[in-house]
């Protein structure tokens, strides 16, 4: 964090009034710098939710000054056990109340991109996906607005085809856990073809289909990465 982060953010929060502040930070790969631009749609928790569940804005804790009162009077806490995304959750309940929103358009925080390759965040592992998938069913319990949900159903989407590509459950248990996502369509989400043809053929097809055609994707992906 800059040094004046915290001055910056309080000085914020107190000229307005404000429970949440948010600022800009700067993306830090090896040798260059990208600016990540934090500002919202409207600074009202609706839309704030908004942003932050169709990945228009980052949705963590590193870039937001919150009054400690958000936490206390709506009885919120961080998720024990919740290793993956736990501080969105938190930043989305604090949203289902009526807070003041303020806006920083300071860079005031770096994110390290590059340095830490086994972040928790940056790998793909049966337990990782374990977590994914326990923070996605925990914004299903309190994000019930249906302008809203299905941002919520297509992180679900993107589980399911991580849970193709690493194969871990059987295919009865497959459609256990994703038989949900049939009945939606994610035509106007930002979600790639690929992990909508894969889980489509999975549901509709057959989970086997789905496997052998990734499969092929990872044999070829493989030998394209050996030339």
């Amino acid at each position: 964090v800059d040094n004046t982060f915290l001055q910056m953010l309080y000085g914020i929060a107190t000229a307005e009034d404000a429970d949440m502040v948010i600022c800009d930070f700067m993306m830090e790969y090896d040798g260059y710098s990208k600016r990540s631009v934090q500002r919202p749609s409207q600074c009202t928790p609706y839309n704030l939710t908004s942003d932050i569940l169709s990945l228009k804005l980052h949705g963590g804790c590193c870039n937001k000054l919150i009054r400690r009162r958000c936490y206390h009077s709506y009885g919120i806490n961080f998720i024990a056990g919740l290793n993956w995304g736990e501080d969105m959750v938190t930043v989305l309940r604090i949203l289902r109340n009526p807070i003041r929103i303020s806006y920083c358009p300071d860079t005031m925080y770096h994110y390290d991109c590059h340095s830490n390759g086994n972040s928790y965040t940056r790998i793909v592992t049966p337990a990782h996906l374990e977590q994914r998938e326990n923070y996605v069913r925990l914004l299903m319990d309190f994000i019930t607005d249906h302008s809203l949900n299905i941002y919520v159903y297509s992180r679900l989407l993107t589980v399911a085809y991580l849970a193709i590509s690493l194969d871990v459950y059987t295919a009865e248990e497959f459609h256990r856990r994703y038989d949900i996502l049939k009945g939606y369509s994610f035509a106007g989400c930002s979600l790639s073809k690929q992990e909508r043809m894969f889980v489509w053929i999975a549901l509709h097809i057959g989970y086997p289909a789905a496997r052998a055609l990734m499969k092929v994707k990872l044999f070829y992906r493989r030998l394209f990465k050996r030339k």
